[in-house]
C-alpha cells in the first residue's frame, strides 16, 4: 500500500498508508511527522526544544515560606 504524506511549511504534518492519496497529500517512502524537508529533497530531523524544569511542589512551598517570611521581616523594620 503506498505511503503519503503532507507537508506544511516544510514540515511533515502527517504520514499515512493508503490507497490513493488525500488532497495536499505526496507519495513518499521516506519523512515522518515533524521532520523538515530539505531543498535536495531530503529530511531531517530538528533539534529537541529544551524545556525548563518545572518547580516541584514543594519548592514552590519553600519559596512561598521565604517570600512571606521576608515580607513580614520588611513590614517589622519599617515600623522601627
Amino acid at each position: 500500500m503506498p505511503r503519503y504524506i503532507r507537508i506544511i511549511d516544510c514540515i511533515v504534518d502527517t504520514v499515512r498508508n493508503g490507497v490513493s492519496p488525500i488532497e495536499g497529500e505526496i507519495e513518499s517512502e521516506i519523512g515522518e511527522c515533524g521532520q523538515i524537508l530539505q531543498p535536495n529533497g531530503t529530511f531531517i530531523t530538528p533539534e529537541p526544544i529544551p524545556i525548563e524544569p518545572q518547580p516541584t511542589l514543594e519548592e514552590m512551598q519553600a519559596q512561598t515560606l521565604l517570600n512571606t517570611e521576608y515580607l513580614v521581616i520588611m513590614s517589622e523594620l519599617s515600623n522601627l
